[in-house]
């Protein structure tokens, strides 16, 4: 079986572990959409933009990408390299017609693709019929421009061959917002984000817990820095890292000179992301909405269990009392108390670690059975 994988730097610490799995089983041919500013995402780190758009080799034009040659077939690896984002500039618009020639080319049988295409993207629509289209967000955040969202998501989910989402619990909201018909979503799973493994330094720091990602509204960092508070009068020595740039949204005046809590607002490279997970004693993921999560897959990687929040597909992954504790939103004293009951029961911890080694290396949560599961679904 012949498979075209379209993606973005966005996914490829998901990418780069089921691409892994797939390049045994199947024909796969990568294509994946790079531009200046995605050029530092997940699991690439690229300091020089290539000064030409165009279709290229990967390796011949960020040879980054030979870090990753267990994962990917680098000969069938390859990126649409853009210089602007204006999409109706002359090169862009000739690299349309040369993404064109590209699938015809590859003569693939199927198509699998994380990118969410505009209207202007016409391409790809030439060949929809053969698309499947995985959404990791099947309903926007709140936080982002939600009916521009919508009106993208909806051209896509009309004219594709199929929609694939990570989740169960999203699947009939996904249905009825979007008019699909129900056998046309496939649920597939997210495994680990396991390749971080790979760029731990052997920096040890002392014991804390964790929060990562971009600082935005629908994080909810406010509600955990409140539990801090509370948890500090019954754990003392508890301390809380929060790591990750963007604009407070809240005040944080009475946090910033809290001995227990530490602030890390800037760009983190995998190295020093991977060593912050690795030493963490857990991941505490305070979400007000979300759809799933790479910080949670990311974090089951490092087998650290997570105290997450009742929303989205959070209780799906994390499965309350068998990979963490699930508490309500917006609900600090509830943080408070079940970040007390991991600093009191360090056996109980452990064991949850145990719990998520188990299912990701041997049970359904393996990359290996998801991407037998996705075939499966793909050759239909």
């Amino acid at each position: 079986m012949r498979i075209l994988y379209l993606s973005t730097s966005s996914f490829f610490d998901t990418d780069f572990p089921l691409l892994k799995a797939l390049k045994n089983k199947a024909k796969v041919t990568s294509l994946f959409f790079m531009y200046p500013d995605n050029l530092k995402a997940t699991m690439i780190e690229i300091d020089r933009p290539f000064p030409k758009t165009g279709i290229f080799k990967a390796i011949d034009v960020y040879p980054e990408f030979v870090t990753y040659s267990d994962c990917l077939d680098l000969d069938r690896t390859f990126v649409l390299n853009r210089v602007s984002r204006n999409k109706l500039s002359l090169a862009n618009i000739v690299s349309y017609f040369q993404l064109i020639y590209f699938i015809l080319k590859i003569k693939a049988d199927t198509i699998y693709s994380t990118v969410i295409f505009h209207v202007i993207d016409w391409p790809m629509f030439l060949f929809a019929k053969k698309v499947n289209s995985a959404f990791h967000d099947p309903i926007p955040h709140s936080s982002t421009n939600v009916e521009k969202n919508k009106k993208m998501y909806k051209q896509m989910t009309d004219r594709v061959k199929s929609c694939v989402i990570f989740n169960s619990c999203t699947k009939q909201e996904f249905v009825d917002t979007f008019s699909i018909p129900e056998k046309k979503v496939f649920v597939s799973k997210l495994g680990l984000n396991d390749l971080f493994l790979n760029f731990t330094t052997g920096k040890v720091v002392e014991d804390y817990i964790l929060f990562w990602g971009r600082i935005e509204p629908y994080k909810g960092v406010e509600y955990l820095l409140e539990a801090m508070l509370e948890v500090h009068k019954f754990s003392p020595n508890t301390k809380l890292i929060v790591a990750g740039r963007d604009k407070i949204y809240f005040d944080d005046e009475q946090y910033k000179n809290l001995d227990y809590i530490s602030f890390d607002n800037r760009f983190l490279s995998v190295s020093e992301l991977a060593d912050l997970v690795k030493n963490c004693k857990y991941v505490v993921c305070p979400y007000k909405d979300a759809t799933q999560s790479g910080v949670i897959t990311t974090a089951f990687a490092f087998a650290k269990p997570v105290i997450g929040t009742n929303v989205g597909a959070i209780p799906e992954y994390v499965q309350n009392e068998k990979f963490g504790i699930i508490v309500p939103p917006c609900d600090s004293k509830s943080l408070a108390d079940a970040i007390i009951k991991f600093e009191d029961n360090p056996v109980y911890v452990s064991q949850l670690s145990s719990n998520i080694y188990k299912y990701y290396s041997e049970g359904d949560g393996s990359w290996d059975r998801i991407a037998d599961n996705l075939l499966n679904h793909l050759i239909k």
